[in-house]
């Protein structure tokens, strides 16, 4: 807690942002959740720095741990469970932030996960998903969490869900012309055959 109050009002944001994504909910149970460093890279050069600074202020309390998996990708983790669920003011956050937004900022982290590692295949955007305006929402709010891969995958799924709307209307638009066009014919020689 000390290390908390000791923060600037921005750097405790960013406190609030890193603690949060090592919350795994699933289930219904709080446990802590081993985050990727590259998941904590944000657009604005500040924040990764506040990011970074942060990090090494709960490192040397010894309240979370760095390591590198066996891809020698560098993460981050809470030092323990109970840090997760005893910290009342984590636990405040969980409740402001929700569990539902807890799960869908994991699920969103593992489809831009998965989406990289296919190549950035379109069909893996939430191009029709109903959560992509529930997402561009947290894009331009004032408690923003979305990573700079998390933007990047919203904003490719929202040209993508616009760019096949715009297609759907055109070929619309071709088949109600084709159909006005053969109906028109139809009434033509209908009348041409009654003369």
């Amino acid at each position: 807690g000390a290390i908390y109050e000791d923060l600037d009002q921005l750097s405790q944001l960013t406190l609030q942002k890193v603690f949060l994504r090592m919350v795994n909910n699933e289930g219904g149970e709080l446990t802590g959740r081993r985050v990727l460093l590259s998941e904590l890279g944000y657009r604005n050069n500040a924040e990764n720095e506040r990011v970074a600074a942060i990090i090494d202020q709960m490192v040397e309390a010894r309240l979370i741990i760095k390591g590198a998996d066996i891809n020698q990708q560098k993460y981050i983790e809470p030092a323990h469970d109970a840090l997760i669920y005893s910290w009342l003011k984590l636990r405040g956050w969980i409740r402001t932030y929700g569990q539902e937004t807890l799960s869908l900022q994991s699920r969103l982290s593992e489809a831009v996960k998965v989406y990289h590692e296919n190549d950035q295949d379109e069909n893996l955007l939430y191009h029709s998903d109903p959560r992509l305006d529930q997402l561009r929402a947290v894009s331009g709010s004032s408690f923003n969490w979305l990573n700079a891969a998390e933007e990047d995958f919203i904003e490719k799924s929202y040209q993508l869900k616009v760019k096949r709307r715009r297609q759907f209307i055109r070929n619309l638009v071709a088949v109600i012309v084709a159909l006005l066009g053969l109906t028109t014919a139809a009434v033509w020689f209908g009348l041409q055959s009654h003369i």
